[in-house]
């Protein structure tokens, strides 16, 4: 019997040393792989902030072009209505003006302002010297 257990020890401490050792091969195989997948995601890392970079380079340029093209634009919109404008302007000067053809009231702002009836001053109403200040105070 002893015989027995003698052999079921020492199978079951081979048994024991063969399960450390595939438990152990199973470690560093996965450290080894996470190793790989850690520098690929190093590396994949720089590469997005490089592309990023890159990225914002060219939408910085292309933002630069637009601003550009738009100044352009309301330049020459500027200088289409300043043109339109002294073209509009030169052709009224052209045209003799038309005085007879305007209506009644059509040159308000030349004639005098002044009220068609006079309004006769009040009798009870206090009367002041235009060149003297008003007494404020009762006599």
């Amino acid at each position: 019997m002893d015989r027995i257990l003698t052999w079921l020890g020492a199978a079951s401490a081979a048994l024991l040393t063969v399960a450390i050792a595939v438990a152990w091969w199973e470690h560093r195989k996965r450290m080894a792989e996470m190793r790989r997948e850690l520098a690929w995601s190093e590396n994949s890392r720089f590469a997005l902030e490089d592309h990023a970079k890159t990225v914002e380079e060219r939408l910085q340029a292309i933002t630069a072009r637009v601003e550009s093209q738009r100044q352009e634009l309301h330049t020459v919109r500027d200088i289409t209505q300043r043109r339109q404008a002294l073209e509009g302007a030169l052709q009224r000067m052209s045209q003799p003006a038309a005085v007879a053809d305007a209506p009644p009231g059509a040159w308000i702002d030349t004639e005098p302002m002044v009220l068609a009836t006079s309004v006769p001053p009040r009798l009870d109403a206090p009367h002041f010297d235009p060149t003297e200040p008003a007494e404020l105070t009762p006599h």
